[in-house]
Parts: C-alpha cells; structure tokens; sequence
C-alpha cells in the first residue's frame, strides 16, 4: 500500500510541477521571446507554443485530480469525513484554489480564446490582456496551492 502511495503522490507532484511549471514558462520564458520575433513570426510561435502546451496542461489536471482523489482515498479523507483544525482548513483553501484555477484554465481554452480568435481587430487586445491577466492569476493560485500542500504536513 506504501508503494502505490509513493506512486501516486509522486505521478501528483509530476502534474502540478509540469502544470505550474509550464506556466512559468510561458510568461517568463515564450511571450517575452516571441515579443521580440517580428510579426507575424512571433504570434505564430506562440501560437504553436499554446496549442502544444494546452493538451499537456489538460492532461496534467486529469492526473491531479485522478491522484488527488484516489490519495484522499488512502489517506482516510472519504465523502463525509469530517475535516477540522488547520489541515482542514489547509485542504479546503487548496481545493478551492484549484477548482478555480482548473476553472479559469478551461475557461480561457474554451470560451476566452475562440472569442479572441473572433474578435474585430478593436477588441482584440483587451481580450488578449484579459487572457494573460488570467495566466498570470493561475500562476499565483498553483504557487500558493503547491505551498500548502507542505504546509500541511509540516504545521500541526
């Protein structure tokens, strides 16, 4: 039972540091590079970049939540189990903030990018801005849930 534990909580880790980490990598690393491409060189790239990069995030989810669920499982954390205390609340605020950050992921890949894509010129930058505000956000709630997942273990 220990080793599928490890398994799990290891394949857990993979996704959310592949998830979060492709994040980083996107604002800190591919809009920045491709600012600097001419156009339409620069947008194809990022272009290309997100639609390889949206099947792995997705993927990465189904894996969080798939462990998540079965680690609830082992941990004794079944439908009805009473959490209180500060794992309670720690465990509650991380999946609040990740069924808002799965939320805002799908809501940008599904509703916010073919809008963008139909947009007239005019409106087009708002919606793009309001695409990377969202980026951003996602950013901040996968750091904070990747902090309290040691927090749990560590403050008793």
């Amino acid at each position: 039972m220990e080793l599928i534990s490890v398994i799990l909580l290891w394949l857990h880790l993979l996704a959310a540091v592949t998830w979060v980490g492709g994040i980083v990598f996107i604002l800190y690393v591919a809009i920045p590079a491709t600012m600097q491409a001419p156009e339409p060189a620069g947008g194809s790239l990022m272009a290309e970049l997100a639609k390889r990069f949206g099947p792995l995030a997705n993927y990465s989810i189904t894996v969080l939540v798939v462990t998540g669920v079965f680690l609830a499982a082992l941990n004794g954390l079944t439908p009805g189990y009473r959490l209180s205390g500060f794992m309670g609340l720690t465990l509650s605020a991380k999946y609040a903030l990740s069924f808002l950050m799965i939320a805002i992921h799908l809501y940008r890949g599904l509703i916010l990018a073919p809008r963008t894509a139909r947009a007239e010129p005019s409106e087009k930058n708002a919606l793009k801005k309001f695409s990377l505000a969202l980026v951003k956000l996602n950013l901040a709630l996968g750091v904070t849930i990747l902090l309290l997942g040691p927090a749990i273990h560590v403050i008793k």
